[in-house]
């Protein structure tokens, strides 16, 4: 890589994921205020979208401690938004989206995706792959334990999940 790319890589691109990423979230936590859902509940309701988990699942997957799972499961649940459900194995449950939830989590959703498109509008399917393959790689190479490489498999298994019941984006 040129040494003027580096050095502007460098520079810029903390920077404009940073914006990226919180841009994103504060969009995404207003519309969600309207559902009475705070932000560090925003997270689980989209990682439950992909179906019941377990807590210890929820944690991996998001990367936060039992902790503030435990707090925000119970607000979710209170708020009726989520529910226990007794399919765990052995002591545990798995938690999901009640019906409220799920319509929470599919507008939401719906809401991510109509900015998404904005952001992308300009870009060529070609440009747009380019784009993910080469996050993705950035992330793979900075993760020293793996899981990261675990949640984007899981992602991308939630998306073609969703995208064969017809629920995901452009459905």
């Amino acid at each position: 890589m040129d040494d003027d790319i580096r050095m502007r890589v460098k520079m810029e691109l903390p920077f404009l994921v940073r914006v990226l990423a919180s841009d994103a979230v504060e969009k995404a936590v207003e519309f969600m205020g309207k559902f009475g859902v705070k932000r560090r509940e925003v997270r689980y309701i989209m990682a439950l979208w992909g179906g019941p988990m377990t807590q210890k699942e929820l944690c991996e997957t998001l990367l936060l401690d039992k902790a503030n799972a435990a707090r925000a499961i119970a607000v979710l649940i209170e708020n009726g938004l989520v529910r226990k459900d007794k399919r765990g194995v052995g002591r545990s449950y798995k938690v999901a989206l009640t019906p409220k939830g799920m319509e929470v989590a599919d507008t939401m959703n719906r809401f991510l995706d109509q900015n998404i498109d904005v952001m992308c509008a300009d870009f060529p399917d070609d440009v747009m792959c380019n784009v993910l393959n080469t996050m993705e790689t950035m992330c793979t190479n900075l993760d020293a334990d793996g899981s990261v490489a675990n949640n984007i498999d899981l992602i991308k298994g939630m998306m073609s999940d969703r995208l064969e019941q017809g629920s995901g984006p452009d459905s």
